[in-house]
C-alpha cells in the first residue's frame, strides 16, 4: 500500500499540500498482474521494491518522494517472493510489460531482473522517451534509475490507435 499525491493541479501546489496535509488521500494498492497466456506467464508491473523505505533508496533528484509518500511494503511483498508465492521463478516468465516507470510500478524490476538476466521487458516508447533518456527528470517524477537493472535497455513497444 501507498499515500501519493493526486494526479491533478500543478506539481508544486499538490506537494505543498501533501506537505502540510497527510490526510490527503487514502491508501492505494500497489498492483502487479500475472498473465496466464496460452504462449506463457506474463507479468504486467514488478510492483514497489520492499527497499524503498531505506535511507538514501530515492534519487537526490526526489527530494519530496520521501515526504510525500508512505509505503507499507514488507519483504515478502517484494515481486520474486510474490511470485514464489504462486509457484512461479522468475525464469518462467516470458515477458514483463511496464505500464510506466514510476516506482510504484517498476520499483521490483531490479530483483526480478537479478534473478532472471534474460527476462524481456517492455516499455512504451513514449514513456521511455520522457523517462528512460532523461535519468534526472525520471528521479523528479516518481521513478528510481537507480535502481533499474545495469545498462537497461527495455524492448520498445509503439502503441496504434
Amino acid at each position: 500500500m501507498m499515500r501519493s499525491q493526486p494526479a491533478s493541479g500543478y506539481p508544486i501546489i499538490r506537494r505543498l499540500r501533501s506537505v502540510c496535509d497527510r490526510q490527503w488521500t487514502h491508501p492505494l494498492p500497489v498492483g502487479v498482474f500475472l498473465i496466464r497466456h496460452p504462449e506463457g506467464l506474463f507479468l504486467f508491473d514488478t510492483g514497489q521494491s520492499p527497499c524503498c523505505n531505506d535511507t538514501g533508496y530515492f534519487p537526490r533528484a526526489a527530494l519530496f518522494n520521501k515526504v510525500l509518500s508512505n509505503f507499507t511494503i514488507e519483504p515478502s511483498d517484494g515481486i520474486v517472493q510474490l511470485l514464489s508465492q504462486q509457484g512461479v521463478k522468475p525464469t518462467d516468465l516470458k515477458a514483463v510489460i511496464l505500464s510506466h516507470l514510476h516506482n510504484d510500478h517498476a520499483g521490483g524490476l531490479e530483483d526480478l531482473i537479478a534473478a532472471a538476466p534474460d527476462l524481456p521487458v517492455y516499455v512504451s516508447r513514449e514513456h521511455w522517451k520522457a523517462f528512460g533518456e532523461h535519468p534526472f527528470f525520471a528521479g523528479m517524477e516518481g521513478a528510481t534509475p537507480n535502481h533499474w537493472p545495469k545498462d537497461f535497455s527495455p524492448k520498445i513497444i509503439d502503441y496504434e490507435d
